[in-house]
Protein backbone atom coordinates (compact mmCIF):
# COMPACT_ATOMS: atom_id res chain seq x y z
CA UNK A 1 0.00 0.00 0.00
CA UNK A 2 1.36 3.79 -0.98
CA UNK A 3 0.33 6.29 0.85
CA UNK A 4 0.95 9.85 -0.12
CA UNK A 5 1.68 12.90 1.89
CA UNK A 6 0.59 16.19 1.07
CA UNK A 7 2.22 19.25 2.77
CA UNK A 8 -0.71 21.42 4.06
CA UNK A 9 0.17 24.66 2.50
CA UNK A 10 0.02 22.89 -0.71
CA UNK A 11 -2.95 22.81 -2.84
CA UNK A 12 -4.81 18.89 -3.49
CA UNK A 13 -4.11 17.40 -6.28
CA UNK A 14 -7.66 17.42 -8.23
CA UNK A 15 -9.92 14.54 -8.43
CA UNK A 16 -9.00 12.31 -11.79
CA UNK A 17 -11.63 13.23 -14.21
CA UNK A 18 -11.97 16.32 -12.67
CA UNK A 19 -12.21 19.14 -14.83
CA UNK A 20 -12.39 22.93 -13.87
CA UNK A 21 -15.54 24.28 -14.44
CA UNK A 22 -14.47 27.74 -16.64
CA UNK A 23 -13.08 24.78 -19.23
CA UNK A 24 -16.39 22.85 -20.11
CA UNK A 25 -16.88 22.82 -23.76
CA UNK A 26 -13.57 24.07 -24.44
CA UNK A 27 -10.37 22.73 -25.71
CA UNK A 28 -6.51 23.15 -25.14
CA UNK A 29 -3.95 24.20 -27.81
CA UNK A 30 -0.14 24.60 -27.28
CA UNK A 31 2.17 27.16 -28.63
CA UNK A 32 5.90 27.74 -28.36
CA UNK A 33 7.46 30.85 -27.71
CA UNK A 34 11.06 32.03 -26.97
CA UNK A 35 11.12 32.88 -22.98
CA UNK A 36 11.45 36.76 -23.85
CA UNK A 37 8.71 36.58 -25.31
CA UNK A 38 6.77 35.19 -23.76
CA UNK A 39 7.67 37.67 -20.60
CA UNK A 40 6.91 40.74 -22.44
CA UNK A 41 3.18 39.12 -23.37
CA UNK A 42 3.07 38.66 -19.63
CA UNK A 43 4.00 41.96 -18.79
CA UNK A 44 1.76 43.62 -21.23
CA UNK A 45 -1.49 41.56 -20.20
CA UNK A 46 -0.57 42.89 -16.73
CA UNK A 47 0.20 46.48 -17.15
CA UNK A 48 -3.27 46.12 -19.46
CA UNK A 49 -5.38 44.30 -16.49
CA UNK A 50 -5.70 41.11 -18.77
CA UNK A 51 -4.79 37.94 -18.79
CA UNK A 52 -3.05 35.82 -21.48
CA UNK A 53 -5.96 33.51 -22.10
CA UNK A 54 -8.28 36.59 -22.34
CA UNK A 55 -6.03 38.22 -25.18
CA UNK A 56 -5.25 35.19 -27.33
CA UNK A 57 -9.19 34.17 -26.95
CA UNK A 58 -10.10 37.44 -27.94
CA UNK A 59 -7.53 37.45 -30.98
CA UNK A 60 -7.80 34.45 -32.42
CA UNK A 61 -11.92 34.87 -32.19
CA UNK A 62 -11.67 38.25 -33.92
CA UNK A 63 -8.69 36.71 -36.20
CA UNK A 64 -11.14 33.52 -37.01
CA UNK A 65 -14.79 35.58 -36.86
CA UNK A 66 -15.44 35.49 -41.04
CA UNK A 67 -14.72 31.41 -40.75
CA UNK A 68 -16.95 31.23 -37.55
CA UNK A 69 -19.74 32.57 -38.98
CA UNK A 70 -19.40 30.47 -42.54
CA UNK A 71 -19.57 27.64 -40.04
CA UNK A 72 -22.42 28.45 -37.79
CA UNK A 73 -24.52 29.13 -41.45
CA UNK A 74 -23.71 25.50 -43.23
CA UNK A 75 -24.82 23.98 -39.35
CA UNK A 76 -28.22 26.42 -38.89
Amino acid sequence: MQVQIYDQGAAMPPKPGYKQPGRDGKVSILIHLDDDVRTAFKVAAIENGTTMQAVLADFIETYSATALKRQKRQQG
